[in-house]
């Protein structure tokens, strides 16, 4: 949960020497050499869910049921690991030529949040709040910030996303700028 060492230490009633043992020997489990690092990995692995169309992956379910629990809140939702492949799915059968920049990760007890900027060639037909769009071909960008709660176990329990939805909505033509 993003607990200090000391914290951990006074509820378990161990000794410091013994959390940071067991800390390391987790990193070291992750092929990690710190905690930053960790928190890295899973933003990494959960980013690259979402870099190719799932049907790439030997069992997209299972892909996203590693990272999360099942079923993860996203925005309130209870959504299933079926639920996110298909979500994937969709956002490829939408969109090729993705591209991605990570513009910041912060962590804290609990707590993962990763901003990111989002490009992608408006290819397929796209789902809106304002009805489906058919392919446009233009090229669509949105910053986008996920904020993960992360449970004891070290999987993401609910995500709230917050993308500019109206800036990807008036690059494709939908809304008038």
């Amino acid at each position: 949960r993003g607990e200090r060492a000391t914290a951990i230490a006074a509820q378990f009633v161990v000794s410091l020497t013994t959390v940071r043992a067991q800390i390391r020997s987790i990193l070291t489990k992750l092929d990690v050499n710190s905690q930053l690092e960790a928190v890295a990995l899973l933003a990494g692995r959960l980013l690259s869910l979402w870099d190719s169309p799932p049907e790439t992956r030997d069992d997209p379910k299972a892909a996203f049921a590693a990272l999360s629990t099942d079923p993860v809140l996203v925005n309130g939702t209870p959504m299933t690991a079926r639920d996110m492949v298909a979500r994937a799915a969709g956002l490829h059968a939408a969109f090729t030529e993705h591209d991605r920049e990570v513009l910041e990760i912060v962590s804290g007890p609990g707590k993962l949040v990763i901003a990111f900027r989002h490009a992608a060639r408006h290819t397929g037909p796209w789902s809106t709040p304002v009805g489906d769009l058919a392919p446009t071909g233009r090229r669509i960008e949105a910053l986008v910030i996920d904020v993960l709660t992360v449970d004891p176990d070290g999987r993401i329990s609910a995500v709230v996303v917050v993308a500019d939805e109206l800036s990807r909505l008036q690059q494709a033509g939908a809304v008038p700028a």
